[in-house]
């Protein structure tokens, strides 16, 4: 009896194994795709015309969408949360791209609901299969495009861009007001914001010192 048990339990651990692995190579292929939209948005940084490279990466992150649809439908049932640690870190970087490429198009940042929109503007059939994104990535998401927009923001103001920077500042600081209100009981999360509050102070420095050197209009 007890043979019989533990046969079934190592067929159980096996096929666990396979459908492990088999999501890792689905992975492979969502990270292939980030870090396609990654050049573009490393592009983006000195940059003078900033529209001119919108339309690129929109269409990079519907390719991104497509490739975690396709992981995301060979989970099994039920089993979604067993085996997402695989591609969240992923993901929340393909929801901060979302995210960046929204605000740059339109100043505004996108939820949730936009962000369906932007993976899939072609989206018609009722019931078609979008990218799942949960609260946890969407809000890692957002912890990285602050950082990014930091980043970018220091890079901007190396080619006389300094409203970039200043808006930045504002919109990242508007996010942070909202981390605030937020209780975190995921101790990843509280790092991530904390890690949002240096990225923000570093912003306003920035800010700061074109701000003192006349640089501002």
């Amino acid at each position: 009896m007890e043979s019989s048990l533990f046969s079934q339990l190592n067929k159980y651990l096996e096929e666990e194994a396979r459908c492990r692995e088999m999501l890792r190579e689905c992975r492979d292929q969502c990270d292939a795709a980030v870090r396609t939209t990654a050049v573009l948005v490393e592009s983006l940084h000195k940059e003078r015309d900033l529209s001119s490279k919108l339309k690129a990466l929109y269409e990079a992150l519907q390719e991104v969408a497509s490739e975690f649809v396709q992981l995301q439908l060979k989970v099994p049932l039920h089993e979604y949360y067993k085996y997402n640690e695989l591609w969240r870190s992923s993901l929340a970087q393909a929801v901060a791209t979302g995210c960046l490429v929204y605000y740059l198009d339109c100043n505004q940042l996108a939820d949730i609901s936009v962000l369906e929109k932007i993976f899939h503007p072609k989206k018609q059939e009722e019931g078609a299969p979008v990218v799942r994104i949960e609260l946890e990535d969407y809000l890692v998401g957002l912890c990285n495009l602050v950082s990014e927009l930091s980043r970018m923001s220091v890079n901007r103001v190396t080619i006389g861009d300094f409203e970039f920077a200043v808006q930045a500042a504002k919109f990242c600081s508007e996010i942070l007001a909202g981390f605030r209100l937020l209780n975190f009981r995921n101790d990843y999360l509280r790092r991530r914001f904390d890690g949002m509050k240096y990225d923000v102070k570093k912003l306003e420095e920035v800010v700061y010192d074109i701000s003192i050197r006349g640089l501002l209009k």
